[in-house]
């Protein structure tokens, strides 16, 4: 994913889980998390939400994800982001 920004970043991602499974990938700002929901209850949300915290990750912002699968609903991923990580320390 190189150089490209996290808004980059979640509209490929929403744009695959759209064609994929009736989804949709969106950016809470002010509340600093981001939501993966699909249409369906076939795991295919989990690689893009995979991919948004590699992003995250490689950007040294941790994340903490959590996983609900909704009867009847499709299913939905939660990541919040909770800061940056600390730089490691030099021996």
């Amino acid at each position: 994913l190189g150089e490209r920004s996290l808004g980059d970043v979640i509209g490929m991602a929403d744009a695959a889980v759209r064609a994929t499974c009736g989804g949709s990938v969106s950016l809470d700002e002010k509340g600093g998390s981001i939501m993966v929901e699909s249409g369906v209850n076939s795991g295919s949300s989990l690689p893009w939400a995979r991919i948004i915290e590699e992003y995250l990750g490689s950007r040294g912002v941790r994340t903490r994800t959590v996983y609900q699968a909704r009867a009847r609903r499709g299913e939905r991923v939660h990541i919040k982001m909770s800061g940056r990580r600390a730089a490691p320390h030099k021996t």
